[in-house]
């Protein structure tokens, strides 16, 4: 065996020949049948890159415009809210308001009313009062005029015979001390 020293240091022409030449070989190989299909991946790949890029600047662009356009619909919204909401307010103001014009006018003709009936009915109570009194006092007459009176013992019994006869169960008296019937609905008859 023969044993050769190499240096594996030392430029040898023919070791940079072979591997200049495999290397070239290789370079025209994969020039042919590797570069283009690489290049085209990576062309591939750098569109669609790019595509997704524009793509997320066209989907930022319209969540922006999106959110602008919500935040326009909202205040929108809002305002329109509050205008139903002031408008309901008074609306319910305007109702309670006439409401309350229209039970003070109900209130007064219903109390005038009132007054009135009880100034008619105060008037026939005075009216048949009084009616009843010329009666009474017109029987009392008669009974002096038809007894001959000797005295006045007999005029004062005679007085108060009539008076015990006055029908006074159905009358009472008022502050302003007249006397009318305490019957409203109905009209009294003398007892």
């Amino acid at each position: 065996m023969i044993l050769v020293k190499v240096n594996i240091l030392a430029p040898d022409m023919g070791l940079m020949f072979w591997t200049l030449l495999i290397f070239l070989i290789l370079l025209a190989l994969l020039r042919k049948f590797a570069w283009k299909p690489i290049v085209s991946a990576l062309k591939q790949r750098e569109e669609s890159i790019e595509k997704a890029l524009n793509e997320a600047r066209t989907a930022r662009e319209e969540i922006e415009n999106l959110k602008l356009e919500n935040d326009k619909i909202l205040t929108q919204a809002k305002l329109e809210r509050d205008a139903m909401l002031r408008q309901a307010k008074e609306l319910g103001d305007s109702i309670i308001n006439q409401a309350k014009e229209n039970a003070q006018k109900e209130g007064k003709h219903i109390l005038s009313e009132t007054r009135a009936l009880v100034k008619k009915e105060k008037e026939q109570a005075m009216l048949e009062l009084k009616n009843e009194i010329g009666d009474l006092v017109i029987k009392t007459a008669s009974k002096v005029i038809r007894q001959e009176l000797t005295g006045t013992d007999q005029q004062k019994k005679i007085i108060e015979e009539s008076l015990k006869n006055f029908p006074t169960k159905n009358y009472v008296r008022l502050q302003s001390h007249k006397t009318i019937c305490p019957c409203i609905t109905r009209k009294c008859k003398p007892t």
